[in-house]
């Protein structure tokens, strides 16, 4: 009401909502994905491990949709077991660790869809190899770049993880301001979020993934206008 333009970025909030856009992760997609490379990496059968964080956050909501409408597709590929409420890595650790001895030997995959359990998917499947020895591979795919993840990626603990354009979140908004500030733009009906996109890390690409982030900011400045 006072002629500020205000961006959403990270997320979204409620709707409706006074924003001009939102700039963030498709988090219904990028679980989507992640499902998708897990269920090909297990050969397009078997059962899978989903783990989830809060399910009070519309976001974790959001995912768990995304990965059992993936599921649904495949007659060869079930959810053994979901497991959620995991607001840091101890309660990550402890449920993760926990369903991989109730399903001892069951188990082909396992997806986490927070940055907090796929740290904690790769504490747990160091110390499982271990113990258990690795004649049963455990495919893992998880969300973000943290360093742990990006570690147990390159000692082939976790295969995966979808990385999301954060520096984009951060970045495209301000141009967006400055479009609408400085050179009058004005936002046409029906745009108003904007994916700022997420790449697949694997140990093949885990020295160029950013590149290819960087690439997607590019492509949607180009087309802000």
């Amino acid at each position: 009401s006072m002629g500020v333009n205000v961006i959403n970025f990270g997320t979204d909030t409620e709707n409706p909502t006074t924003a001009s856009f939102a700039v963030g992760t498709d988090v219904k997609q990028a679980a989507m994905d992640a499902t998708e490379a897990l269920i090909e990496m297990m050969g397009g059968k078997g059962k899978i491990l989903n783990v989830l964080e809060v399910l009070e956050d519309p976001n974790t909501a959001l995912r768990k949709e995304g990965v059992e409408e993936v599921v649904a597709n495949y007659p060869d590929v079930e959810i053994v077991q979901e497991i959620a409420g995991i607001q840091n890595q101890e309660e990550a650790v402890t449920q993760i660790e926990s369903a991989l001895t109730a399903n001892l030997g069951e188990i082909d995959g396992i997806i986490c869809t927070g940055m907090v359990t796929s740290v904690g998917m790769t504490q747990v499947l160091g110390d499982f190899y271990e113990q258990q020895g690795t004649d049963k591979h455990i495919y893992a795919i998880g969300i973000d770049t943290d360093d742990g993840v990006m570690k147990g990626i390159e000692d082939g603990i976790v295969d995966a993880t979808i990385a999301q354009n954060n520096k984009g979140h951060g970045y495209i908004p301000c141009m967006i301001l400055k479009y609408m500030g400085e050179e009058g733009y004005q936002v046409k009906d029906d745009q108003y979020f904007i994916d700022a996109g997420t790449v697949l890390v694997t140990k093949d690409n885990m020295d160029t993934y950013a590149a290819d982030l960087e690439t997607r900011t590019q492509e949607i400045l180009d087309e802000l206008t």
